[in-house]
């Protein structure tokens, strides 16, 4: 036997994520044989989907990493014979990115494998890396014209 309830506003604090659930009741019975006679046990299965809706992660944690990573573009602007400076900045977005990514971590539930955002925001963390290491890089080893064009081409890539 299988009945749909309809859950309108007793599932969740939020109405609006709640007129979406549906719950499914088997209910049937179990036999069981004792030794003199058979006892009917009654069993009842629910089971509920529950999802999250992906919008508030979208603007408030996708949307930022990606801003902050994409800032981290404007260090070109800077002398690519000044490492020093350059380095400074991208430190800093560096450290930017991994607390941010603390943060988003505190309002997300503990899990034992990689959510999407948290392979996102690694793979914008690695980027930022990448781009220090570019930049110690280019300030260091060539001269001031081949350090210029080689800039330049890193940042068109």
């Amino acid at each position: 036997l299988y009945s749909f309830v309809d859950v309108k506003n007793s599932a969740s604090y939020d109405s609006e994520t709640a007129s979406n659930v549906n719950i499914i009741n088997e209910s049937n019975t179990s036999s069981h044989d004792s030794l003199y006679n058979r006892v009917e046990i009654p069993k009842l299965v629910a089971s509920c989907y529950c999802s999250r809706k992906a919008g508030y992660y979208f603007f408030n944690a996708y949307s930022l990493i990606f801003l902050i990573t994409v800032s981290s573009l404007t260090i070109f602007s800077v002398d690519c014979k000044l490492p020093q400076n350059r380095l400074q900045s991208s430190y800093t977005i560096l450290l930017t990115s991994v607390s941010f990514k603390w943060v988003i971590n505190r309002s997300l539930p503990t899990v034992s494998y990689l959510t999407s955002l948290d392979k996102y925001a690694i793979i914008c963390i690695f980027y930022v890396c990448m781009l220090c290491v570019w930049h110690s890089i280019v300030g260091s080893f060539w001269s001031r014209d081949l350090a210029e064009r080689l800039d330049l081409w890193s940042l068109l890539i």
